[in-house]
């Protein structure tokens, strides 16, 4: 993720949970380095999964867990990848 995608992640957070999530001037950077990997889709998947069914905020750590729990779907026949049955498998997996 790159630092104008952590700082939109950040002010969701704060402004889904209020004075419960606090930034501090390091937060982006500290986020931005951990999460430097993940993608904007499965973040806001992580995010967005994190906000219904916790009333506490997420770490980074939870993101990053949540994240990795995401199923792609198989853009030509819409089942969750990888299911081991298409030829075009190893191209998606």
């Amino acid at each position: 993720m790159t630092l104008q995608e952590v700082n939109r992640v950040l002010h969701f957070l704060s402004a889904t949970y209020g004075d419960r999530f606090t930034l501090q001037d390091e937060t982006p950077d500290a986020w931005q380095f951990i999460l430097r990997d993940l993608d904007m889709d499965s973040a806001t998947y992580a995010v967005e999964r994190h906000v219904n069914e916790a009333s506490w905020p997420p770490t980074p750590a939870d993101v990053l867990r949540l994240a990795r729990t995401r199923r792609v779907r198989c853009p030509l026949h819409g089942h969750a990848q990888p299911c081991g049955k298409c030829a075009h498998e190893a191209a998606c997996a």
